[in-house]
C-alpha cells in the first residue's frame, strides 16, 4: 500500500475497517509505531452506526419497543441487533416521529426546538426512558449519518464523542475502549497534513460526482466487492482511501 501510495503522490493511508480488523490493525501500529506511522487507522462508520443502533435496542429491552417495531416491520430480524442497521434507522425514526406527533403537527421545527420539547417532556420517569434511551440516540445517529453523506469530519468526531456514553451504558465494551482511543488520537497524536486531508473529506468515498452522497470506506468496500463479485482480484479505490 504505502508503495501505491508513493507512486500516486500521496503520503498518508486513510484506512477505514471493521471494529474487528481495527483492534488487531491498532495494536500492530502500537508495537511498530515509527513503521506504521503514515497508516491512519479509522473504525468503519457503517460498523459503528451498526453497533450504536444495536446500544439503543439494548437500553430499549423490555419497554414494549420491540413489539411495535416487530408489528410494523413483520419481524425484527437484524433490527434491534442494529445488523440490518437501514431498517433499524427507518424502525426508531418511525417511533420517534409517532412519539412527537404532537408537537411536530404544529409545521416544521428546528433541531434546537425539538432538543427543548424533549427537555421538557423527560421530566416524567417513563418519558425519560423513552427520551434518553430511543429519542436522543436516534436523532444522534441520523446526525452521524448526516457528517457521512456530507463528508463532514468535525461533525462526525462531534458525534462520535456523544455517542460514547451508549457505547459504555449499553456493554459495547470494544467500541467504548477503541472510539475513545480513535478520537485522542485524531485530536492530539495525528500529523498535521494528515489531519488536514480528513477535513477535506479522505474519510469518505463517492461511487459518482454530487453532493450528500457521501459514504464510509468499509460501507464503499463492501458496495463496490458487492458489484464487481467477491474475491474477484480487481483493484479497489478504497485501497487508497481518497474522498473526491
Amino acid at each position: 500500500m504505502k508503495k501505491s501510495l508513493a507512486e500516486l503522490g500521496m503520503t498518508y493511508a486513510n484506512l477505514s475497517i471493521d471494529m474487528q480488523l481495527y483492534m488487531v490493525a491498532q495494536q500492530i501500529k502500537w508495537w511498530e509505531p515509527a513503521r506504521f506511522n503514515e497508516v491512519i487507522l479509522r473504525p468503519g462508520a457503517m460498523h459503528i452506526i451498526m453497533s450504536f443502533l444495536g446500544c439503543i435496542g439494548m437500553l430499549m429491552k423490555g419497554s414494549g419497543l420491540d413489539v411495535l417495531v416487530g408489528a410494523a416491520f413483520g419481524g425484527l430480524t437484524g433490527i434491534m441487533s442494529g445488523k440490518a442497521w437501514v431498517r433499524a434507522m427507518r424502525a426508531f425514526r418511525m417511533v420517534s416521529v409517532e412519539l412527537l406527533q404532537h408537537f411536530l403537527q404544529g409545521g416544521v421545527k428546528t433541531f434546537d426546538e425539538i432538543t427543548a420539547y424533549i427537555e421538557e417532556v423527560r421530566q416524567h420517569p417513563t418519558a425519560r426512558h423513552w427520551v434518553d434511551n430511543l429519542v436522543k440516540p436516534t436523532l444522534l445517529a441520523h446526525q452521524f449519518l448526516r457528517a457521512e453523506r456530507e463528508g463532514d469530519w468535525l461533525f462526525q468526531q462531534l458525534c462520535l464523542e456523544r455517542m460514547l456514553a451508549y457505547f459504555f451504558s449499553a456493554g459495547h465494551i470494544h467500541y467504548a475502549r477503541y472510539i475513545s482511543w480513535h478520537l485522542v488520537e485524531m485530536r492530539h497524536l495525528m500529523p498535521a497534513a494528515a489531519k488536514a486531508d480528513l477535513i477535506a473529506g479522505a474519510h469518505v468515498c463517492r461511487h459518482s460526482e454530487g453532493c450528500w452522497n457521501s459514504v464510509s470506506g468499509d460501507q464503499f468496500g463492501e458496495q463496490t466487492a458487492i458489484r464487481t463479485g467477491e474475491g474477484r482480484a480487481e483493484r479497489h479505490d478504497t485501497l487508497t482511501g481518497v474522498g473526491h
